[in-house]
């Protein structure tokens, strides 16, 4: 069977590896706006108090994302770029290291989702207050299916129904 290759910057490579150098690219630009996406909602869930678990806890999609992006890199370094018996034993320790700190960032990740729904569960309604208009100015974001809006005098009623 023969494979076509392309020639890029003096390496040759095959259609299936440009595929996959591809995929890895557009995989590396979705984490970018699921970082972008946690910072937005950070600066809506934060405040100057908040301990390392809560910031940790508002950046779970990224951590867990950038342990899952590791994984998969050691995997393509494990089967495609390293050779066994060219790798010493302290780097293979180095990997299998490096692999339990992802797997305890991908827990962190179950941990904090869990506490997200903890936090919903023990919610309560705010007394004395039958619209969002009665809440502008007062440094508050109304949160739907993750979106956060400040709410303000032009969007309170509209949010409110």
């Amino acid at each position: 069977m023969t494979t076509k290759t392309l020639s890029f910057a003096g390496v040759e490579l095959d259609f299936r590896q440009v595929v996959k150098l591809i995929v890895y690219a557009l995989v590396v630009v979705n984490f970018v706006f699921y970082i972008r996406n946690d910072w937005v909602i950070a600066g809506h869930t934060l405040w100057s108090g908040s301990s390392f678990l809560d910031i940790s806890r508002a950046f779970a999609t990224t951590i867990d994302l950038s342990a899952w992006l590791i994984l998969l890199l050691l995997l393509e370094l494990e089967t495609y770029w390293l050779s066994d018996d060219a790798v010493s034993s302290r780097t293979w320790a180095i990997i299998r290291a490096v692999r339990v700190v992802c797997i305890i960032f991908v827990t962190h990740t179950l941990y904090a989702y869990g506490w997200y729904i903890h936090e919903l569960n023990s919610a309560v309604p705010v007394e004395n207050v039958a619209s969002l208009c009665q809440l502008v100015g007062k440094d508050l974001s109304y949160a739907f299916n993750v979106v956060y809006t400040e709410i303000d005098s032009s969007n309170c009623a509209s949010l409110s129904t």
